[in-house]
């Protein structure tokens, strides 16, 4: 049993008032309890041992274990946030906090935003426990390397308040435990005392699990009282699928975080001046000049198409081109009446994504660039100056044998200027026999150089990167693509109905808001399964959208069918909000602090299918099962009972 108490607190009251507390609550869940403090009040730093001896005195006379955090002295004498974790036994975690004070406002602290972390986790009980006090939760790289060395439940002290980032900042806490498999719980005070008067804080607590579901407070209840089951998320942990943990291919992505960090930092701020200053020179830093004139504000278009399954080797060129023909006349009246600048097409919009297919189909399912399908895209492109964008099953004559599943664009002069080859798909399920750059990432790297992976196109519309269906639920993606400059993120998607719906929504306002970047996100509203079909069949659910750079949805296509959705890009406000350093969160994005989880081989290997005359490898999601099996060995999951 977790219990969240969502009463202010002070070192001073621990004995006293906390105490009482914790005793009305271990009445009501008739054992020992999990407690989880919200972040203390922000009067004074006391001394860190006075904290952490006080809290274990506490956990010692009530027979329970506590999570909290408060801002302290440290031993080096510096003021910085520090979340504990202690029974009777002693302290069994200290977690400093890493990202500045955001939310309320900078204060005169520092925090370990350039050292490198431990991600320590604390086998207890109550399950693998790890720390992220305030804001560290809003940091997605922090929470997967919690996950990645074990977090089955990470809890987060923090403060809230109502503003107009309140509403996504839940929704992103609850996208963490999804994108995690893991819990995730919250403690927030309802009320504190500031400049001697009683002030009243939105509800925020809440424990979620990785369905998004869970317990939330409604007010300023006392206590959340929360049986959460360990023993259910170490059985889907044990699963293959959706286990982020095991398939993140984070072998991809640490060359980039370890070139990153080498990058010489100072020391994080000590005061609240010199975080302001920080925060602007980040944001200067950021601003890169665009070599282009570029119009910052214009309409779009995202098709949401229906498409002609492809499933016979014969009539493969007819049905691609029938395809391609009946996406553009989707949106041709649409750019004609609005004069969009850019129209996006889902993922798999010229062939359709339906499988099991044959090797002789899989054989011509491919597009080139140049081909007859890419010709008429770009011809489409160059006749109404606009930019078109979308997601094909590739062939590349440089990869014999192989095919990508690719995000492309081409220029409003039919140019193509970006090619994208999806990091996470259906290979890791063992239903879709596409090469992943992971798959073959020595020798990719070694052709193209690393950069290639996170392609963006700096262009007179902004600078646009893609990504791909599932990889709305890897923020390692995204991010990628704004450290290399992206604004617009385009997202082609063909998602299917089925229960974790509701979360790729989380995943897709969480990308947004986080890097603050546009996502457009181009769903399939359904297939001709069959030649002669009148009829679609709606198993892609459609629901097309446009997520503004603050998380906020601008448009949604509400259901499946043949629907052209206009939507709108400002620039010159997403530049305005990048130039917020409280509101940017990737500003303060360091590599030096979970690199090295990254480095450690975890995750989904590289290079599985390096050799094209080897077998398929990732059938019956075997290495799945493989790192898992891993994973139990090192104590990382632990077996369900």
């Amino acid at each position: 049993m977790l219990v969240i108490v969502q009463v202010s607190w002070s070192v001073e009251a621990l004995a006293g008032e906390v105490k009482a507390l914790i005793e009305v609550a271990r009445r009501h869940t008739g054992g020992d309890p999990l407690v989880l403090l919200p972040l203390a009040a922000a009067s004074g730093a006391p001394p860190e041992t006075k904290v952490s001896e006080a809290l274990v005195a506490l956990a010692r006379a009530t027979s329970t274990t506590i999570a909290a955090a408060a801002l302290v002295a440290a031993p080096g004498g510096e003021r910085r946030t520090v979340a504990f974790l202690a029974s009777g036994a002693g302290l069994l975690l200290r977690t400093p906090k890493v990202t500045p004070d955001l939310i309320e406002g900078y204060t005169d602290s520092t925090s370990a935003l350039t050292e490198p972390a431990a991600f320590a986790i604390a086998k207890t009980a109550h399950g693998h426990i790890a720390l992220l006090p305030g804001e560290d939760v809003l940091m997605p790289h922090l929470v997967r390397a919690a996950a990645l060395n074990g977090a089955e439940l990470v809890l987060n002290s923090m403060r809230e308040q109502t503003d107009d980032g309140f509403e996504i900042r839940q929704i992103v806490r609850r996208a963490r435990a999804y994108e995690n498999t893991m819990y995730l719980a919250h403690a927030a005070p309802a009320e504190v005392a500031q400049d001697g008067v009683r002030v009243r804080l939105p509800a925020a607590s809440a424990l979620c699990d990785w369905t998004g579901k869970g317990v939330r407070a409604e007010g300023g209840e006392t206590f959340l009282f929360c049986d959460y089951d360990l023993q259910k998320l170490r059985r889907v942990r044990r699963a293959p699928g959706a286990n982020f943990p095991a398939i993140v291919r984070t072998g991809v992505y640490a060359p980039g975080y370890r070139e990153r960090a080498k990058v010489n930092r100072p020391p994080a701020p000590g005061s609240k001046g010199a975080w302001v200053e920080e925060g602007k020179r980040r944001a200067q830093a950021n601003a890169r000049p665009s070599a282009h004139q570029v119009q910052t504000n214009y309409p779009i278009v995202i098709a949401q198409h229906v498409v002609h399954i492809l499933r016979t080797a014969g009539a493969a060129e007819e049905i691609k081109m029938r395809n391609v023909a009946s996406a553009l006349s989707l949106i041709e009246p649409r750019v004609g009446r609005t004069g969009a600048r850019l129209a996006i097409f889902p993922e798999f919009f010229v062939t359709g994504a339906q499988v099991p297919r044959g090797p002789e189909v899989w054989a011509k399912i491919g597009v080139r660039f140049p081909g007859p399908e890419a010709d008429a895209l770009a011809a489409f492109a160059q006749k109404h100056k606009i930019y078109i964008a979308g997601g094909v099953f590739e062939v590349d004559d440089a990869w014999p044998g192989r095919f990508f599943n690719t995000a492309f664009i081409f220029d409003d002069s039919g140019n193509l200027v970006h090619r994208y080859r999806k990091i996470h798909c259906a290979d890791l399920m063992g239903t879709l026999p596409v090469t992943t750059p992971g798959s073959v990432f020595t020798r990719y790297v070694d052709k193209y150089g690393y950069d290639h992976l996170f392609p963006v196109a700096d262009t007179p519309i902004g600078r646009i990167g893609t990504m791909i269906c599932f990889d709305i639920n890897f923020p390692e993606t995204a991010r990628a693509l704004v450290a290399n400059g992206a604004e617009i993120l385009l997202h082609p998607t063909s998602e299917p109905h089925n229960a974790g719906r509701a979360a790729w929504e989380f995943g897709r306002r969480s990308r947004a808001f986080e890097n603050t970047a546009y996502v457009v996100s181009a769903a399939m509203g359904g297939e001709y399964l069959n030649e002669g079909d009148t009829v679609p069949n709606l198993y892609s659910r459609g629901h097309a959208k446009l997520v503004n750079f603050d998380g906020s949805v601008q448009a949604v296509a509400d259901g499946p069918g043949r629907i052209a959705l206009d939507g709108r890009i400002d620039l010159v406000a997403l530049r305005r909000a990048r130039a917020n350093p409280r509101v940017n969160l990737a500003l303060w994005d360091e590599p030096a602090v979970y690199a090295g989880i990254y480095d450690l081989g975890r995750g989904m290997p590289n290079d599985l299918w390096a050799d094209p005359s080897s077998p398929y490898p990732y059938r019956g999601m075997q290495p799945t099962k493989d790192v898992i099996a891993r994973y139990e060995r090192d104590g990382l999951y632990a077996p369900p009972g």
